[in-house]
């Protein structure tokens, strides 16, 4: 290989925030991707909880199931909406604590060696 063919690193590594933006970007574009992809998530918990239910009986519930069924789990079982919504409130909730964290650490900077540690790998 010459080195004409080889290929170069981007010259600013894709960080996470970087990523959230181009997501936050395409769902802003995008706005049905939020229903489509929340019920994908839903109805996959459903086909988990349905597996979990199975399982204790010794019926392997994928060798039997139907596309209708993947598509119906979410509405079967109520404590999928449950356990769906409580992921989303969950993930905000830790999103919202990590910025008050930053505006927290920007304003007074941590005294002990450990939570130095740990806001330096936060940011």
């Amino acid at each position: 290989m010459s080195s004409e063919e080889q290929i170069t690193p981007p010259s600013s590594p894709r960080t996470f925030r970087s990523a959230l933006g181009l997501e936050s970007r395409l769902l802003r574009d995008h706005p049905a991707l939020i229903f489509t992809i929340g019920y994908a998530v839903v109805s996959l918990v459903g086909m988990m909880f349905s597996w979990s239910l199975f399982r204790r009986f010794g019926v392997n519930v994928f060798d039997y199931a139907e596309v209708t069924d993947f598509l119906m789990a979410a509405l079967r079982e109520p404590m999928t909406f449950t356990l769906a919504g409580g992921g989303v409130l969950m993930s905000w909730f830790i999103w919202w604590w990590a910025s008050v964290e930053q505006r927290i650490f920007a304003r007074r900077p941590p005294r002990s060696s450990f939570m130095k540690a740990y806001v330096r790998l936060s940011r």
